[in-house]
């Protein structure tokens, strides 16, 4: 007879987010450093875009959809607004254990 284990490990953290540009006819928009969903990265620099509204989050797993937060940063040193565009992955249906998820920073 033969034997076989396996490791289990259970991630109490909501399934990442993935950044994507909504509109094709950004070709030369990319994200400093690139986006990759394994890199635990949490800022990232857009560039060649002409605003944040077309960067949207894109969950996985389909029990979670990706929530959005702009927030204005105020200005930096020489004067510029800086605004930050936050995603989140949050239940579509509210569960008596939604409020166990850890962030992924924790």
């Amino acid at each position: 007879a033969e034997e076989e284990r396996l490791a289990l490990r259970i991630v109490p953290h909501p399934p990442p987010v993935s950044v994507k540009i909504k509109e094709d006819n950004f070709s030369k928009a990319f994200l400093l450093p690139p986006f990759a969903v394994n890199n635990k990265r949490s800022e990232y620099v857009a560039c060649f875009l002409p605003n944040l509204k077309v960067l949207y989050g894109d969950v996985s797993d389909t029990r979670f959809h990706a929530d959005e937060q702009q927030v204005n940063l105020g200005p930096d040193c020489f004067g510029v607004r800086q605004t930050q565009k936050r995603f989140r992955a949050v239940r579509t249906e509210t569960c008596k254990f939604c409020d166990r998820y850890k962030p992924w920073n924790e």
